[in-house]
């Protein structure tokens, strides 16, 4: 399966919603990922509450000119 709602990002498998992710497989709501498996809210590899990853993202992607 496929990765869907991707943006920026490579080699993701069955993956959705990541931004800027790269070879993550079977994830949803990660940005700037690398390599992770199964997870979902994570930023730069590291875990996040939904609220807090939404609020960080919101930010991220206004300072990354992704807004």
């Amino acid at each position: 399966m496929r990765a869907s709602q991707c943006t920026d990002s490579v080699k993701c498998i069955g993956s959705a919603f990541l931004v800027r992710c790269d070879g993550c497989v079977d994830c949803t709501h990660c940005f700037g990922c690398v390599g992770l498996r199964g997870k979902e809210f994570h930023i730069l590899n590291e875990r996040h509450d939904r609220a807090s990853y939404f609020a960080l993202t919101a930010k991220l992607r206004i300072e990354l000119g992704l807004a």
